[in-house]
This record gives structure tokens, C-alpha cells and sequence, in this order.
């Protein structure tokens, strides 16, 4: 099985996205666990998750990591649509913006005024630098990259796994960007696929 792994920019969505270009649509030894809004807490905790119920047939590993900044908190429900189950656990996402909902800033503004945002930011980056780690020690074959720029990605950069293409800063130009003016078109998608095809085996 190849397990995909992210946020929006890997989910399946109307058209075809990078994953399809590369591994087919359809293909059945595919799973695609990604979900709008994930974070990395969510992202790592499914890809470990996942791991351990079913080593003995996923063979492949491909994860784009989201933004540091985002939280993932465990709820008894979930707010919106931006939320994801694993284990048994339902997290909230905060996403990549606040939604200025009444929910958002009682969920999440208490949490990040008590351990800061700079917390927040690092327990994220160790979720990446952690569920990486136990890949290694799983002996999966496995490639990572990262959706979006920021200075924490090139702690990772001489990762011989590493994808070098930043997802957001390829296709955030011309007909590559979607019609909502921030995700990929389907030729932004095909794009990626072609330039990562290379580092990922």
C-alpha cells in the first residue's frame, strides 16, 4: 500500500491532483489520508498510527507537511468541517487562517495565550522531525517535502528522503493556480507530480 499523507494540497478532490499524476486515480494499493485544514500534529499522528495497524503491507510513504503554525487539538466534537479522526480521537483543526468564528477563538486562543504561539510552532516541528524518525526505525521507504516556505523546512533539507520543491511557491502563478486563487489547478498539480517524480523513487 503507498500511503499519501497532508493537508488541502493532497487531498482528493474534483480534478486530478499530484498523487493521481503519479500513482493513478484509482489505484486500490493507495491510500490517501489527507484532509483540508490538517496539521502536522494531525498529519504525523495518523502516519504513526497507521504504521503500526498496518506495517506489514504499506511499503511506501509520501507526506507533505503543512504550515508549523497550525494546531490540532483533540475535541469530544469537532466546530466545522475542518477536522479529522484517528485512533480514535477526533482533532480539531485551527487551519491556516482563523475563521473569526465564536467556536475558533474559545477552542483556540486559550490554548495558544497558555503555551504560546512559539510552542505551538515547535511541538509541530518535532511532530515532523519525530514521526521521521520512527519511518527510519520502520525501515519504510518513504519521501517528504513541505506545502509551504518557512525557515524551519531547511533544518530537513540534507535529509537524503527530502522533496526540494516547495508546493505553495511552484503553482502560486498563472494557470497552476486554482480558482480559488490559493490551492492548485489540476496543471498546478500535473506540474508538481513531474517535478518531484524524480526524488521520489
Amino acid at each position: 500500500m503507498i500511503l499519501i499523507a497532508g493537508d488541502s494540497f493532497s487531498k482528493t478532490c474534483h480534478h486530478l491532483v499530484w498523487h493521481d499524476f503519479i500513482f493513478g486515480r484509482n489505484n486500490k494499493k493507495k491510500f490517501n489520508s489527507a484532509l483540508d485544514g490538517a496539521g502536522n500534529y494531525f498529519i504525523g499522528d495518523t502516519i504513526n498510527t497507521l504504521i503500526k495497524q498496518n506495517q506489514k503491507i504499506i511499503k511506501k510513504v509520501i507526506i507533505l507537511w503543512s504550515q508549523f503554525y497550525r494546531l490540532d487539538l483533540v475535541v469530544d466534537r469537532p466546530i466545522n468541517d475542518l477536522h479529522g479522526f484517528v485512533d480514535g480521537k477526533c482533532y480539531q483543526f485551527s487551519g491556516g487562517v482563523p475563521d473569526g468564528s465564536k467556536k475558533w477563538n474559545q477552542l483556540f486562543k486559550p490554548y495558544i495565550k497558555e503555551v504560546g504561539l512559539d510552542k505551538v510552532i515547535e511541538n509541530s516541528y518535532l511532530q515532523v522531525k519525530n514521526t521521521i524518525k520512527n519511518l527510519e526505525s520502520y525501515n519504510i521507504d518513504f519521501n517528504f517535502g513541505f506545502v509551504y516556505a518557512d525557515p524551519l523546512v531547511k533544518k530537513f533539507e540534507t535529509h537524503d528522503r527530502f522533496i526540494p520543491i516547495i508546493f505553495n511557491e511552484l503553482v502560486k502563478h498563472g494557470s497552476y493556480q486554482g480558482e480559488d486563487g490559493h490551492h492548485p489547478s489540476e496543471q498546478g498539480h500535473k506540474l508538481f507530480a513531474e517535478k518531484i517524480t524524480k526524488y521520489i523513487g
